[in-house]
């Protein structure tokens, strides 16, 4: 069994998406700034298309190679997305606790 890392991903994740970065600016992941992991994560999600899931996956990889093995603060990549969580209607009709429902007029017989 391989071992885990955060919520999702393995030790394959942390080596493809580290890798990637730094072959994507030709240099050692140490010597690579927040700005451009940030830009490098937009990236994914805006122009690879990547799913949510799978940037997140990206996310936690570089994440834990920053902060564990390169003892470097990893709160800058954490933070480099956007909120993507879409805010969600509630279904027409729908009532939350806090509101009463409207109170439908009966037919008058007239």
């Amino acid at each position: 069994m391989r071992p885990r890392i955060g919520r999702w991903g393995s030790l394959g994740q942390v080596q493809l998406h580290v890798s990637g970065l730094a072959a994507s600016y030709k240099r050692s992941p140490n010597l690579i700034t927040d700005p451009e992991i940030k830009a490098c994560l937009l990236h994914l999600l805006r122009e690879k298309i990547m799913a949510t899931r799978s940037v997140l996956v990206a996310v936690s990889a570089l994440a834990f190679c920053y902060r564990h093995v390169l003892n470097r603060p990893a709160d800058a990549i954490e933070q480099a997305l956007p909120s993507m969580k879409k805010a969600r209607e509630p279904p027409a009709g729908y009532v939350t606790s806090g509101q009463r429902r409207p109170r439908e007029k009966a037919p008058s017989n007239t």
